[in-house]
């Protein structure tokens, strides 16, 4: 049987604690973010942990995270994402606007496997898990085809353009 505990708090009231770090435009911001979480090692030390996220976008609040955990004394750090890998920028309003600031990056050659075992190296985790696309439709109740996966295919048909992917420097004009 699996227990359920809140080992990490999150300090809401600091400059920077209600932001969510994704969405910031700067990595020194985003990891400015990160550092108000806080593990509580009484929970946390000598356990085999499972983290569930929303979503995996850089993989800077998900390397923060398990590191961590890792010094509150996690036996173990599996990690679970309740949407499909994260491959392409979105256009649809989220800052995630070039490949290489994801954490699939933008050499994708590989298998999903290999791309999440990488994934999973580069954030520190034991075990990295990822939820598809239907079982995140059929989990909420709404049809496939009534939601945008357009990040995860690459498939930018429903939004109605033909995107050439640059790098935030490009895009600026550096």
């Amino acid at each position: 049987s699996l227990t359920f505990d809140e080992g990490l708090l999150k300090d809401r009231y600091s400059k920077k604690g209600p932001l969510r770090s994704f969405i910031e435009p700067h990595q020194s911001d985003r990891v400015e973010i990160n550092r108000w979480i806080i593990p509580i090692s009484e929970i946390i030390n000598g356990k085999h942990v499972v983290v569930i996220d929303d979503s995996l976008v850089r993989g800077t609040s998900s390397k923060a995270i398990i590191k961590a955990l890792r010094r509150a004394g996690a036996r173990k750090i599996s990690m679970l994402i309740t949407y499909p890998p994260i491959k392409y920028p979105c256009y649809a309003g989220i800052d995630f606007p070039s490949q290489d600031e994801l954490a699939t990056g933008a050499n994708q050659n590989g298998t999903d496997e290999q791309i999440i075992d990488k994934i999973r190296s580069d954030i520190g985790a034991d075990f990295l898990g990822y939820n598809d696309a239907q079982n995140l439709a059929d989990a909420v109740g709404i049809s496939h085809d009534s939601l945008c996966f357009t990040c995860t295919t690459g498939n930018y048909d429903t939004l109605g353009i033909k995107p050439e992917f640059k790098t935030r420097e490009e895009m600026k004009g550096e």
